[in-house]
């Protein structure tokens, strides 16, 4: 057996030699599985490392020791990761996540019963939207309390972003060069300006390791803008025969995929695939600022939409009207 270095093992049992410590094997884990100390090729390649995920609770007892470890044993003289000469550590970053508890908040544990088998939810839910629900809630620091509602809405956010796309398709859009923006309409403009505040937003975000405000930006925006008013928007363009209508759905949901890409792998590969026929989304550029900017004139006019069609609805609903009952109605009081 295997005990601690302060611990003494029970009578009738041995301390076996050739066991370590967990925290001592997680600071000799990197060097014994790459060809340490010889300078191997995979150890050149993978050490040292920019980022260290982990959970806050073993903060000391397994990165500050893998911390220690790697600069002990590391090259002085090594040129470390910012280029600059000296030890050689084996991270620069540390990401600290919080720990997953059940949806009452409390710790998981086999004794109360409240143990979350991930891959349960995976053959339930769907990998992606695991991910996706973790990777949501994924505040630094903070523990995440998460239950199947949290999942099944997941699943739900893929679901939709699915449909969106075979919307796109069956009115066969495709990537296409966009027409200037004045030849657009308000609606396309106001839906491209957002995209390119969100992905702005989005790279900020994973840059500073703030994997939930990435998340919950794309998930509104996918949801809330894109597929509740964009789509519904362009339904009444392309039965006006606007021509450019395809060549912006297809642009913005391009777009979504890839910056979704790293918290829901699989559907958005398959989605991207269909849409723009490329080899692997796992080698695709990562999207570029597209250079519109969201003119405040026109998202004041599409507000403004959103408020009557907010209101109608609202009206038809406390009328009890059927959602395809239609009824004549004028608008007044409204400008051009």
């Amino acid at each position: 057996m295997c005990v601690g270095p302060d611990e003494t093992p029970p009578d009738g049992w041995e301390q076996d030699p050739t066991c370590w410590t967990p925290g001592f094997s997680s600071a000799l884990w990197p060097f014994s599985t790459l060809g340490w100390p010889s300078q191997t090729p995979d150890l050149e390649k993978f050490y040292p490392i920019s980022v260290l995920v982990t959970g806050y609770d073993i903060l000391f007892f397994w990165v500050a020791r893998m911390m220690m470890f790697g600069t002990f044993v590391g090259d002085d003289e090594a040129i470390t990761l910012d280029g600059r000469r000296g030890p050689q550590v084996p991270f620069t970053d540390v990401f600290l996540h919080g720990l997953i508890r059940d949806e009452s908040g409390r710790k998981m544990s086999k004794s109360k019963g409240n143990v979350i088998d991930p891959l349960d939810w995976v053959e339930t839910f769907g990998a992606d939207a695991v991910r996706f629900t973790l990777a949501r809630g994924a505040s630094p620091g903070g523990d995440l309390s998460v239950g199947e509602d949290a999942v099944r809405a997941s699943r739900n956010f893929v679901t939709k972003l699915f449909n969106a796309t075979r919307f796109a398709l069956l009115n066969g859009a495709t990537p296409t060069p966009l027409p200037d923006v004045a030849d657009l309409t308000d609606a396309d403009r106001w839906i491209l300006g957002r995209l390119e505040e969100v992905r702005a937003e989005v790279d900020s975000a994973f840059d500073g390791y703030e994997f939930s405000r990435a998340c919950e930006a794309l998930y509104h925006f996918a949801w809330d803008e894109f597929c509740d008013w964009y789509v519904e928007l362009a339904k009444t363009q392309l039965a006006k025969g606007t021509t450019h209508t395809t060549a912006v759905l297809a642009a913005v949901l391009d777009c979504v995929v890839r910056l979704l890409h790293p918290v829901i792998p699989f559907v958005t590969e398959a989605l991207w695939q269909a849409l723009t026929g490329g080899e692997s989304l796992v080698i695709a550029d990562w999207p570029k600022t597209s250079g519109i900017a969201l003119d405040p004139a026109v998202l004041q006019q599409i507000s403004e939409t959103q408020k009557l069609v907010i209101e109608i609805r609202r009206f038809r609903s406390d009328q009890g009207l059927a959602d395809r009952q239609k009824v004549p109605a004028q608008l007044a009081g409204h400008g051009s």
